[in-house]
């Protein structure tokens, strides 16, 4: 299945993270990769409420990144911080395109995951808990190199 996607939707789709450093820094990496737009991206999905398991390709379209964010980004990260912003920035999209799932944090340490995806937190002054557990994932493009390796 494919889908186009933009990096530029990620703060509507995800709009309890910060998204202004991590947009520039996925259009760089992209960039210094040599790939050319739209972006593609195949992922496996595996057992996604909404979604099950499938190959899902994304087409990432980065309309309206000003050139100097891109220089000011280049200049205030180092390469595996802008890596791994453009990973959560493709998590974002994946999860968001299979099955309209919304990034809400970032993991507990120890937990071994990297963000928590479903229901929303409880909004600051709001003492109702959460109604539903706030699942952890982990996100591999196919083909990647297993965890721990380098």
């Amino acid at each position: 299945m494919a889908v186009a996607v933009s990096l530029s939707g990620l703060p509507q789709m995800h709009p309890l993270l910060l998204w202004e450093p991590i947009i520039p820094a996925a259009f760089l990496v992209f960039q210094q990769r040599g790939m050319e737009p739209p972006y593609r991206f195949v992922m496996a999905i595996e057992d996604l409420p909404g979604f099950g398991t499938d190959m899902l390709e994304l087409a990432i379209e980065t309309p309206g990144i000003s050139p100097l964010t891109i220089e000011r980004c280049e200049r205030t990260f180092e390469v595996s911080r802008l890596i791994e912003f453009a990973a959560i920035a493709i998590a974002g999209l994946t999860l968001h395109a299979a099955g309209g799932h919304e990034l809400i944090d970032v993991a507990r340490r120890g937990s071994a995951a990297d963000y928590l995806r479903g229901c929303r937190p409880p909004s600051f002054g709001d003492s109702r808990p959460v109604a539903s557990p706030r699942p952890g994932f982990r996100l591999a493009a196919k083909g990647a190199a297993p965890e721990g390796a380098k």
